[in-house]
């Protein structure tokens, strides 16, 4: 069976800031879902995003895409070969040799 492929955001998303989790939203982080350069938690979901989150990578092929720079995607974890990055669409069509519409690779 194919998995549906999801083109998802990440930033106020899937997660967020602790900052931005208590102060704006009222709300406690549940599981932390990027860490910094330091390997420290940096960015948190609530559960019900880590909900989904789950069953997203266990049923979907989840495709993060992000306008964060390269360097901060490098600290999330992605169980899957197509890890974040600022133009994750087009390293996706790139690494699966997919036809683009003009029959371009």
């Amino acid at each position: 069976m194919n998995k549906p492929v999801v083109l998802s955001d990440l930033d106020d998303t899937l997660f967020q800031t602790r900052r931005k989790m208590v102060g704006e939203l009222a709300q406690q982080p549940f599981r932390t879902a990027a860490l910094d350069k330091d390997l420290h938690p940096r960015s948190f979901m609530n559960e019900e995003q880590s909900m989904l989150v789950d069953w997203l990578l266990a049923q979907a092929e989840l495709i993060p895409v992000t306008a964060v720079a390269q360097k901060k995607s490098a600290g999330l974890p992605s169980p899957s070969a197509r890890g974040p990055s600022r133009h994750t669409a087009l390293s996706f069509w790139r690494r699966t040799g997919r036809r683009t519409r003009s029959g371009r690779q």
